[in-house]
């Protein structure tokens, strides 16, 4: 009889330590999602984010931005609407070349700048890592038509963006975003580049 007791008050124990250490890992995993919550918050309502992704793009050589932005444009589907030999296409690729010759060398160093004219009614254009940029008809069209300045100004603001490799620094705060999230929910799947760059991809 006592053995019996003694083995049932044992079992009894087992169990209890079980959901014991059940609550603990659940107790574990809550802290951790808070904290990823915390640093999410801090990544982007403080100028952290931008720091932590600025040192990491820093250590990564320029030549990556190009397939980058290879990717990007692939999967964003731009090349498919491309509007060539047009009365846009020529003069966005000539002002925009313009442009590029104008800058010191160590900004056009392994950056492969192309310009294109986007068949999309809407006013706007995008820079690609790398130095892809795309300009849409609509923005083009405009009250009858954008001047040459303006046309200029448009493209000087998105070769900004390359050089000072915005899309880059875009595109490692989603990834680190990413994996804490994985690390946290146990998915590691690898993030489309779309969501980083603050794209959808083209119909």
């Amino acid at each position: 009889l006592g053995l019996g007791l003694g083995l049932a008050m044992a079992a009894i124990f087992d169990g209890l330590n079980e959901k014991d250490a059940a609550r603990e890992r659940k107790k574990i995993k809550l802290y951790l999602l808070l904290g990823v919550v915390a640093f999410v918050a801090l990544f982007y309502a403080t100028p952290m984010g931008g720091a932590i992704a600025g040192i990491i793009v820093d250590q990564i050589p320029r030549k990556h931005d190009v397939e980058l932005g290879r990717k990007a444009a692939m999967e964003l589907g731009l090349d498919r609407n491309v509007i060539n030999m047009s009365q846009y296409s020529a003069r966005v690729e000539q002002q925009g070349e313009r442009l590029v010759a104008s800058l010191p060398a160590s900004y056009r160093k392994d950056m492969d700048f192309t310009f294109a004219v986007v068949n999309d009614a809407s006013v706007n254009a995008v820079a690609l890592p790398g130095g892809k940029i795309y300009v849409n008809r609509g923005l083009l069209a405009m009250d009858g038509g954008i001047s040459t300045a303006e046309l200029a100004g448009v493209l000087a603001h998105e070769i900004g963006h390359v050089v000072k490799r915005h899309s880059m620094k875009a595109l490692v705060k989603e990834r680190i975003l990413s994996l804490l999230i994985g690390f946290v929910s146990g998915d590691a799947a690898s993030p489309s580049l779309s969501p980083g760059l603050g794209l959808s991809p083209s119909p």
